[in-house]
């Protein structure tokens, strides 16, 4: 497990098993990580692979992961005035919820069977699966805040 608190830095990780992360003013890029806890501030991650797990607290702040493993246990993510995208490994199952204030969850309506969608008066609730036999749990939940799920 590796604890890191960055500030006003630009940091490279090639990859890391448990990762718990404290970013303030930084940018961080980083190779595959099994699971990723962070409390984010005027911050933004890169990530090439998350495989099991992956938490954030984003304030300001921009998440892009460029593959979540088909295998993974949960997605969570709390954003003001923040951004997370993701493109989930062909195969992954889940169930997904967002609920966002002045916020909007962009995704492909062939590849995420919504069950609820309720937009109005700038608050927007997303109910649905990906795959079958979803074990696995997307949380979205920010003011001010997108969200991009793909499926590769």
């Amino acid at each position: 497990d590796l604890n890191l608190e960055v500030r006003h830095s630009t940091m490279e990780l090639e990859s890391a098993g448990a990762l718990d992360l404290t970013l303030q003013h930084s940018k961080l890029e980083t190779g595959a990580i099994r699971s990723i806890r962070s409390e984010m501030q005027h911050s933004t991650i890169s990530i090439e692979k998350v495989q099991q797990l992956l938490d954030i607290n984003a304030n300001h702040s921009e998440v892009e992961i460029d593959q979540v493993s088909k295998g993974f246990s949960s997605i969570s993510f709390d954003g003001n005035h923040s951004y997370i995208g993701m493109d989930l490994e062909s195969g992954a199952a889940a169930n997904v919820r967002a609920n966002l204030v002045h916020g909007k969850l962009h995704y492909m309506e062939s590849q995420i069977n919504m069950s609820f969608v309720n937009v109005e008066n700038q608050r927007s609730e997303y109910k649905g699966t990906i795959g079958s036999n979803p074990q696995a749990e997307v949380r979205i939940e920010g003011d001010f805040t997108d969200c991009s799920i793909s499926i590769d």
